[in-house]
């Protein structure tokens, strides 16, 4: 949809791009704009353990597979102090919550690819979510506010170009596979809002010429 001198409300992650997000400053957001939401994902398939060496994750999960394997290991278990006992829970909790948090974010990748695609495909013409400003209106806004829980700033924002408006409650689960993803996209490309809590999780997607209005937090 297009829309002119439009005021929609921008929640700004601190640390990307700050040089724009100045009162007055204008700027355009199109295909060669970087909407970097994509770098909150933790893809990597290492963690750093206590001597600050990094491991493959999936070495320190097979560590934990063969101790629970091994009988021996498991029957000396008892016999640790308890200061032992805590320190080898609080090991293993701590890799198998890394693990799954891996797997929570390459799953969120995954399904942001399964999304551009279908877009490139059926919706050519809809911003990406790879290269769009994101915005909110009031009746959404705190939504996003509790999405988001890193540092941010929220701004007024002045919109002259082409926005879509989805619904965070009509991207495809994340744990679904690939094919999956692919066929549930179209309910986000192509949305239908029919509850309050769909309009409460709107989301806008924009491209186009962008003036920063004024910081309100």
């Amino acid at each position: 949809m297009r829309i002119k001198d439009k005021t929609m409300i921008h929640i700004h992650r601190n640390g990307i791009h700050d040089e724009v997000w100045h009162e007055g400053n204008e700027f355009i957001v199109d295909n060669n704009y970087n909407s970097n939401f994509t770098s909150n994902f933790d893809i990597s398939t290492c963690l750093k353990v206590d001597n600050n060496q990094i491991v493959p994750l999936d070495h320190l999960l097979q560590g934990v597979i063969d101790f629970i394997d091994s009988k021996e290991d498991m029957l000396n278990f008892k016999y640790l102090s308890d200061e032992e006992f805590m320190r080898k829970c609080d090991a293993f909790k701590v890799i198998l919550n890394s693990s799954l948090e891996k797997i929570i974010q390459i799953s969120l990748k995954n399904r942001e690819e399964a999304l551009e695609k279908v877009r490139k495909i059926c919706y050519p013409n809809k911003p990406s979510r790879y290269h769009c400003l994101w915005v909110c209106d009031e009746y959404s806004k705190d939504f996003w506010l509790n999405m988001i829980d890193d540092d941010c700033s929220i701004y007024n924002v002045l919109l002259n170009g082409h926005i879509f408006k989805s619904s965070d409650s009509f991207l495809p689960n994340y744990f679904d596979t690939k094919e999956k993803q692919i066929m549930d996209a179209d309910k986000y490309w192509n949305p239908v809002f029919k509850t309050e809590q769909e309009l409460k999780e709107a989301e806008y997607l924009f491209q186009g010429r962008a003036k920063v209005l004024k910081r309100v937090k």
